[in-house]
């Protein structure tokens, strides 16, 4: 909770005073937000929270200062914190993803982070992008 929300909390009220207007607030959560499985339970947690303030953001910041807010919601992605994760998760996630049979990677999240912080992105606010090759639909 300090790190994914409390964190973000105190980053942005610290930094929205010094943001240009039509600026942009890209937070990171989780496919976990939406679609938990047992063991994170906490984690799950934190990510739901993050993701409702960053619609009460849109909501607030786009009407006093012209700040979108979105967020993207990785699944599975390779790096260093999955390293240590069960193979059989590993795969069932391959299996799963429908682009590609395979494991993202962080440039497959920065793409859309850059897409949300350029000018292209300006009428998109409040929302959650999934990014996690079809894992998952809704």
């Amino acid at each position: 909770m300090n790190v994914n929300v409390r964190a973000a909390a105190l980053l942005v009220k610290a930094l929205v005073p010094h943001m240009n207007r039509e600026g942009r607030i890209i937070n990171v959560s989780s496919i976990l937000a939406r679609n938990p499985f047992p063991g994170v339970d906490i984690y799950t947690a934190s990510k739901g929270a993050l993701e409702a303030l960053t619609r009460q953001w849109a909501r607030t910041l786009g009407r006093s200062h012209g700040i979108t807010t979105n967020a993207v919601s990785p699944g599975m992605i390779l790096t260093d914190m999955t390293e240590g994760t069960d193979p059989s998760v590993l795969d069932l996630s391959k299996r799963s993803a429908t682009a590609g049979e395979r494991l993202g990677t962080p440039d497959d999240v920065a793409q859309v982070v850059a897409f949300l912080a350029g000018d292209g992105s300006r009428w998109i606010n409040g929302d959650c992008i999934q990014v996690h090759g079809g894992v998952i639909f809704r």
